[in-house]
Formats: C-alpha cells, sequence, structure tokens
C-alpha cells in the first residue's frame, strides 16, 4: 500500500482576511472543510491502495484545539505547532514543506500533498480523482489543480490582432491555466541522511496540470473571494421527480423543467422521472435529465439530496419515505393528501398545506402579452383540453358549439394535443383545427376558451380571456378549484349555459377582470422560493460526503 502525507497549512495572520482558516463560509469553518473533506478522501482511496496521513501545520491555537478534536475520533489526522519563523507572510509554500520534512519524521512516503485551507470549494470527489488518476500515472513526477483561464492576456506589445477571438474558439495551445491551491502532489521522499531530492520543491522533473472546474479553483484571499465561496457553497442539491403519459398528460414534465430552470441559478438540479415514456422525458433538457427511476433508486434520493421535489401526483410509492424524510420534501399535486408533507399546488382544495391560484405555474408564453381585448361580438371560441384529452372531450364540445342555433356567426376552433386520440373525422367540418399553435396567440385572439380544470384554465385566466372551465373526471369535479371568475359546469348547469352567459360584452369583461385579478403569474416564483426555503433549512452543514473510485 503507498503512503500519502497531506500536509494542511493554517498561518495565522492572514493580511487579506482576517482570522479566515477559522472563519465559517455556508456554515462550516474553513478548516473544518479542508480537514472533513480529506478524512472523506483518505476513505474512498483505501481502495486504490493508498494510506492517506493528514497533518495540519499551524501556529493558531483555535486550528489546533479543532484539530485536536478529530484525531481524537481515530481519524488519520495529527498537529504539528509551526513555529514564528515558518509562519512569516513572505514564506513559500515550498520552503514549509522542506521544513516539515526535516522535523525528523521517521516515515518514508511514496507521496506528499499540499491541500490549502483557503480551497473550500474543491470537492471530495475532484480530490479522490486526482489522487487515483496520479497513482495510475507513475511517469508523473508532480502534479497540481489547475484552472483554465481563456481571458485575454496582454504584453506590453498589446495581443496578436488575429487571435483576439472569442474565448471558445481559442486553439488548445493558446489556453492558459492558473494554479489553485486546491492540491499539490508530489512523489518519492527518501529519508536518507537528511535529503530530501529536488522533489521537495514540489516540481518534479515530469510535472503535469490536474484541471479542475472554475468554480472549484476558488482561492480565498480577499472578502471577495469568502463571498464567492459563499454562493458555490450554499448552492443546495435538489432532485425533481415527475411524471407523465399519455393518459396523464405531459403537464408535470413540462413544470418539472420549469421549476429545474427556475431553480438552476440557485441550486444544483437534476430531474428524474417515474414511469414517463421517452417522447416525454425529452420535454426536459439534458443538463437535468436523467432516466426513470426504479424504487430503490427513488429511496435513495432523500439520502443524496438536500430537497426533494415530488410531481408525480400519486404518491403512494413516496408514502413511506417521506414518513422518514418529511422535511427533506416539497409536494406538488397528489390524488391524495399526504400527512407526512405539505402540497403546493394551485389546483387542489387539500386541508392542509398551501393551495390555490397563487400557486399556479404560468409560463412565460403567457406573461408577456398585450392587455387582452374585449371585442363587441363573441366570434371565436377555442376548445382545448391540454396534451391528451384523455376524456376525449374535444369533439363533443366543438359539434355541441356547431349545433347551438345561437352561435350561428361564431367560429370553433379546435387544438389537438400531441398526445391525444381525437381524429378530425370526429369533428364537425367546420370547426378549424390547429397543429402545433402559439396557445397564448390563440387564446389571446379568442373571445371565450373552453377547457378542463388543469393548468390550461389558469393560463386562460392569466390572459384575461373569459373561461369556461369543464371537470373532466371525478378527481376534477371534487376537489379541483376552477379560476376565479371562471365559468364552470354544475348539477343545474352545462356548458352550453356557461357559454350563453358570455355573449354579452359586459359579462365578458366582467369575466375577464375577475380572472386577471384571480392568478398575477408569479407562482413559479413563489414555488421556486419555497423549494429553496426548504433546501436551505435541510442544507447538509457537513462537506459532502459523496463519492466513489473508478
Amino acid at each position: 500500500m503507498q503512503k500519502l502525507l497531506v500536509i494542511v497549512p493554517c498561518r495565522a495572520g492572514s493580511l487579506g482576511v482576517h482570522r479566515k482558516n477559522v472563519r465559517s463560509v455556508a456554515g462550516v469553518p474553513l478548516i473544518a472543510w479542508a480537514i472533513e473533506k480529506l478524512l472523506v478522501v483518505a476513505e474512498a482511496v483505501e481502495e486504490l491502495d493508498v494510506e492517506i496521513s493528514i497533518l495540519v501545520v499551524t501556529n493558531d491555537p483555535e486550528v489546533a484545539a479543532r484539530t485536536q478534536l478529530w484525531s481524537q475520533t481515530g481519524a488519520p489526522i495529527a498537529v504539528l505547532e509551526r513555529p514564528l519563523s515558518q509562519a512569516m507572510a513572505n514564506q513559500t509554500l515550498d520552503e514549509l514543506v522542506r521544513w516539515v520534512m526535516e522535523q525528523g519524521r521517521d516515515d518514508y512516503w511514496d507521496m506528499v500533498a499540499v491541500h490549502q485551507v483557503t480551497s473550500p470549494t474543491l470537492r471530495a470527489q475532484t480530490i479522490t480523482d486526482m489522487i487515483q488518476w496520479f497513482v495510475e500515472n507513475d511517469h508523473i513526477d508532480s502534479a497540481m489543480t489547475m484552472v483554465a483561464d481563456t481571458s485575454h492576456t496582454w504584453t506590453e506589445d498589446g495581443p496578436h490582432p488575429m487571435r483576439r477571438v472569442n474565448r471558445q474558439f481559442l486553439y488548445e495551445s493558446e489556453l492558459r491555466f492558473r494554479e489553485s491551491g486546491g492540491l499539490q502532489i508530489c512523489r518519492d521522499w527518501p529519508h536518507q541522511d537528511g535529503y530530501y531530492g529536488d522533489a521537495v520543491w514540489m516540481i518534479g522533473d515530469a510535472h503535469d496540470p490536474y484541471v479542475i472546474p472554475n468554480e472549484e479553483g476558488l482561492d480565498i484571499d480577499t472578502p471577495a473571494d469568502m463571498a464567492a465561496a459563499e454562493l458555490v457553497l450554499e448552492r443546495s442539491s435538489i432532485a425533481i421527480v415527475c411524471a407523465g403519459d399519455h393518459d396523464m398528460g405531459s403537464g408535470h414534465v413540462r413544470r418539472g423543467a420549469e421549476i429545474a430552470s427556475a431553480l438552476s441559478p440557485f441550486a444544483e438540479v437534476d430531474v428524474y422521472f417515474w414511469d414517463t415514456p421517452p417522447d416525454m422525458r425529452k420535454l426536459v433538457p439534458g443538463i437535468w435529465r436523467h432516466g426513470n427511476l426504479t424504487a430503490e433508486e427513488l429511496s435513495m434520493l432523500w439520502a443524496n439530496f438536500d430537497t426533494v421535489v415530488l410531481d408525480t401526483l400519486d404518491t403512494t410509492d413516496t408514502r413511506d419515505i417521506t414518513a422518514k424524510w418529511p422535511r427533506k420534501t416539497v409536494r406538488l399535486e397528489s390524488l391524495m393528501v399526504d400527512a407526512n408533507t405539505q402540497p403546493i399546488n394551485g389546483l387542489y382544495t387539500f386541508p392542509i398545506g398551501t393551495s390555490g391560484p397563487l400557486w399556479i405555474d404560468v409560463r412565460d408564453e403567457f406573461k408577456y402579452l398585450p392587455p387582452y381585448p374585449i371585442r363587441e361580438k363573441l366570434g371565436r371560441i377555442l376548445v382545448l383540453f391540454g396534451g391528451t384529452d384523455a376524456a376525449n372531450m374535444t369533439p363533443g364540445v366543438c359539434n355541441a358549439l356547431m349545433a347551438a342555433k345561437t352561435l350561428n356567426d361564431v367560429s370553433v376552433v379546435a387544438v389537438i394535443g400531441p398526445g391525444s386520440d381525437v381524429k378530425r373525422s370526429e369533428l364537425h367540418p367546420r370547426v378549424e383545427v390547429l397543429e402545433d399553435p402559439s396557445i397564448s396567440y390563440e387564446m389571446w385572439n379568442s373571445d371565450v376558451v373552453i377547457t378542463g380544470r388543469g393548468r390550461t384554465a389558469y393560463e386562460a385566466a392569466h390572459v384575461g380571456v373569459p373561461t369556461v372551465s369543464i371537470p373532466v373526471n371525478i378527481r376534477e369535479a371534487n376537489e379541483n378549484q376552477a379560476p376565479p371568475g371562471a365559468l364552470t359546469e354544475t348539477r343545474s348547469l352545462t356548458y352550453m349555459d356557461c357559454v350563453a352567459k358570455l355573449i354579452p360584452v359586459s359579462a365578458r369583461l366582467e369575466a375577464s377582470t375577475l380572472l386577471q385579478e384571480g392568478v398575477d403569474g408569479h407562482g413559479l416564483d413563489r414555488i421556486r422560493d419555497e423549494i429553496l426555503k426548504t433546501a436551505k433549512e435541510q442544507r447538509r452543514r457537513r462537506p459532502p460526503v459523496e463519492f466513489e473510485v473508478t
């Protein structure tokens, strides 16, 4: 088994950030980020036949005391007191390493590395990968973490005029790399007669860069660096689980993509699926998209993520899991009340949790439109029942409208969704059928919309078009709320009666005003903020521990 000594230098008296080694970033002191990551790495690289010892070299009593707490747990960590002569601001890292190795340490080290406390964003997985790469490439004498610097750099003569191009078009030979304090490693420390060889300077004859992501290459030297590291380390990990099929429709999958997009500037997001066909999974961009989960994989999400967002409609498969992790779960739209979690949705009337039109997610397509015009005469009715029309409502509604004598001069327009089984031959010949339309434009250009009680009704409400909302199944009849201002069927009122009520311009004006007042279009923002709030409350306060050796 090869032996690796990892030196963690901690000099008190930072010039850029006062007492930075014990300052907290994302709730964890810098020294703790360093030590806990290295302990994770020590466990991981045992599979590579590498034994790690961690040596914290410090003149800071608080750092020494914190380190002693870890050593008392049996962790492979020790403290070496750093005298003032070895803690001057102008001391180089190589000089410190030489001094450390001269302190009568009798062990033979196959490799020596330095991990600086000021690199908290470097992940345990990256350190593990780098050690594995270094072990496997024994022709390399030394290596260090670096990040690609693609900025336009000048000499006294300026840049080459032909090569001042977009960064993504730089030749590989033109790339420059900036050193990071994350990890520097070298081989062979022969402890013979006090001689340690040229490698004591940490750079051997064959030296390679180990390129890491830029956000992992942050080095804290200034308060601005502290703020940048805080932003990186505070990013929660969030899993979104959504479901769709040709009966349920694609609304939950589309919303999964919308929520992922809204969360991605603030968190690490992954989208998974539950029994969803491949064509619907493609609605989520590949940067977030994963496949269908097995039951075992589903149960692991709560352990691996700060928060899990469920948009699967039916929580039967997750009830036992949410009982174990209730505070890490945000649930959207369930068929059943789950006492373990509170729902956020705008479609159902649950006795607990948040619901109602304030939580409706309205796509951007419906947000940025001119004011909705109320026309004097009712001339166009738009009929659409989502992407699947599972209840096959479109033919019956359209044909009834065409048969109504009071609507002789009204055009009827139908949208047949991509997952619908409705055939053009089922519709009256004078019904106009739209394929792949802009729904927001078609709504804005219509005088009445007839739809179900799903999100489409709320999108129509946000546009302001007078809406007739028909419950298309028992669930919608018993649990869904119609948008405020929408007319809906009751035991004594049919949808045709509702359409008749909207013939007068005054009735349509009143309905449009109520609809727009009831749905403000910021539901997705509220859902995003609620998810981030939950994720922050459940944020792992220990550095990430997931790792693997391939």
